[in-house]
């Protein structure tokens, strides 16, 4: 699938409607932008960001805040510890 698409004068440009009903993207959705080495530009679908380290995979999501998944398990053991 390729599409030719424009930037507006204020930089944006619009996903295809065919591009975005094919992924399953809605309206408000997050993305990385990331430059390759060869000039291409790279999007990726970001979920967010870790609470407590910033990591971006095996994210959980807990009363509305993320939390990656090493996070969870290091906060278990902790709480095995009695946090000492």
């Amino acid at each position: 699938m390729q599409f030719n698409k424009k930037m507006s004068k204020t930089g944006g440009i619009t996903l295809p409607a065919a591009l975005r009903r094919t992924l399953g993207i809605e309206a408000g959705e997050k993305f990385n932008i990331n430059l390759q080495g060869d000039g291409s530009i790279l999007l990726k679908r970001s979920q967010g960001s870790c609470l407590l380290c910033e990591a971006e995979d095996a994210l959980v999501s807990h009363n509305g805040r993320l939390i990656c998944q090493s996070c969870v398990n290091t906060l278990h053991t902790k709480v095995g510890e009695g946090f000492g």
